[in-house]
């Protein structure tokens, strides 16, 4: 498997991620939820920046470009470093609307059960990028699995916060 294939699965897995959790999200009526799948619609598009950076990266040199597109590569990096901020600041939001909020959280074991797997898989694809990011000194790859690793800290806030539900 190379650096390419890994950002393909790895849109792929985030796009399966996101409809879970918008799915079950609308159907239990989880502002957590919803939110989170929304913010794994932002993994989609990051995972696909990845993707169309490492394979424009890989076309050779040619007369407009006599050095190559090795560009391509960096730029994608530097987007999803940006929509890692981005999906920070989103974060950080929510989580104070929803502190501030006086809206009442509702228990579902699918819901806590949807966070864990989704933290599982992206701490897997996390490491699976981080393995290729370093063996191909691929920058984007690595940049992705920053992302993902993130994904995996936000899905275990939420999943804690779905926990607590039942008990307060």
């Amino acid at each position: 498997m190379k650096s390419l294939s890994v950002a393909l699965l790895s849109t792929v897995v985030n796009l399966v991620l996101t409809i879970l959790k918008l799915v079950l999200g609308f159907l239990l009526g989880s502002v957590a939820l919803i939110a989170e799948g929304a913010h794994s619609g932002l993994d989609i598009f990051s995972s696909f920046i990845t993707y169309l950076g490492i394979k424009t990266a890989q076309k050779p040199a040619d007369t407009k470009h006599p050095y190559g597109y090795y560009k391509a590569e960096a730029l994608a990096s530097l987007i999803v470093v940006l929509l890692l901020t981005v999906s920070a600041v989103w974060i950080l939001y929510e989580g104070i609307n929803s502190l501030l909020g006086k809206g009442e959280a509702q228990f579902s074991a699918w819901a806590l059960v949807l966070m864990g797997f989704s933290a599982v898989i992206n701490e897997i694809m996390a490491r699976i990028k981080f393995h290729f990011g370093e063996k191909e000194e691929n920058l984007a790859i690595t940049a992705d699995a920053e992302h993902s690793r993130a994904d995996v800290l936000a899905s275990i806030a939420v999943f804690v916060g779905l926990f607590l539900i039942k008990f307060y």
